[in-house]
């Protein structure tokens, strides 16, 4: 399979930012505030995503249908 120039800069950019660099930042702040308190933020990231994704992206989510519900992203 050949992919686009732009589909492995995609790539490169999860591969080395999203996985890479973030890993470390995460870890740092675990550090810095106590792996018990602050792992509990993991937990407010499915949420958080569906209200960045409504407010950024302008999607919107309908509590009707199951993927679209508030517990649906789980």
């Amino acid at each position: 399979m050949i992919a686009a120039p732009s589909a492995w800069f995609g790539f490169a950019y999860v591969s080395i930012f999203s996985q890479f660099i973030a890993f470390f930042a995460w870890y740092h702040g675990m550090a810095m505030g106590g792996v018990a308190r602050v792992g509990q933020i993991q937990w407010l990231q499915p949420f958080l995503t569906i209200l960045a994704s409504a407010i950024l992206l302008g999607e919107t989510h309908r509590v009707d249908r199951p993927s679209h519900g508030l517990f649906g992203c789980c």
